[in-house]
């Protein structure tokens, strides 16, 4: 696993040649980001890299501004069970300076929500909890650079829906995301997470089902995209398609 983690690591060229442009302009934080997904999609640690903590270190160090970067630090304490901005006021802070972060580089007359997605957001919000506070509308609503392509731009939108749990919104936008670019591992791993924490079997397996043809035999990570389906066929009570594909890569 280390050398296949940290020797094969893609820069801004590999991402691109994957269709999975970013908007960073550092081939460290490329590598670091890539490195990153991976040990999350294989829950192993990358020794050359340290393990995942000393990389997310790394990736946050070398460019802290980077979409995708912001994107993946706060789905990662988004989907931890320790903690919720409904409930501890560090992780609403987290979230409130995301959404800062997101306004100053903004353009006054774009957002990551549209009018529509607002307000279906604050109906949902009046429902469930209290008012929105000033920095939660800000979040609801942070602007969207002009700097970032709108791949990284729905990923920040599922960020911060996820973290204000509105789940069903943001398994949406992740599946947006892989209706245009099935092979973008950073959307399959999460929305296969936000399935399983929302219980829904069906969801965790059809995603998967969904884009696993479209990638190519070489994509990095594809041997994990059958352990993902076999365990939402597994959840499904498909017992023997889950133990074929459980076994696809091991054979």
């Amino acid at each position: 696993m280390a050398a296949w983690c940290a020797d094969n690591l893609r820069d801004l060229a590999g991402w691109q040649a994957s269709n999975l442009a970013l908007s960073c302009s550092s081939n460290e934080t490329a590598k670091l980001l890539d490195g990153t997904i991976r040990q999350i999609v294989s829950w192993r640690d990358c020794d050359q890299l340290d393990g995942i903590s000393k990389t997310m270190e790394r990736m946050k160090e070398s460019d802290p501004d980077a979409a995708m970067v912001r994107a993946i630090l706060l789905n990662m304490e988004a989907f931890g069970t320790g903690t919720s901005v409904e409930r501890t006021r560090r992780a609403h802070r987290r979230v409130v300076q995301f959404a800062h972060h997101q306004q100053q580089r903004a353009t006054a007359s774009e957002g990551i929500l549209s009018m529509g997605e607002r307000c279906q957001v604050a109906l949902h919000q009046q429902q469930r909890a209290p008012a929105l506070s000033v920095g939660e509308r800000l979040v609801l609503g942070a602007s969207k650079s002009p700097s970032i392509n709108n791949r990284e731009r729905q990923h920040l939108k599922a960020s911060c829906l996820w973290a204000r749990c509105y789940f069903p919104e943001a398994q949406n936008t992740w599946e947006d995301i892989l209706a245009e670019h099935p092979n973008d591992l950073i959307a399959v791993k999460f929305a296969h997470d936000s399935y399983f924490f929302s219980g829904d079997a069906q969801g965790k397996r059809d995603s998967v089902v969904r884009v696993l043809p479209k990638w190519r035999k070489d994509e990095p990570c594809k041997s994990y995209l059958y352990g993902m389906l076999a365990f939402g066929q597994e959840e499904c009570g498909q017992y023997d398609e889950a133990e074929s594909n459980a076994l696809t890569e091991l054979v």
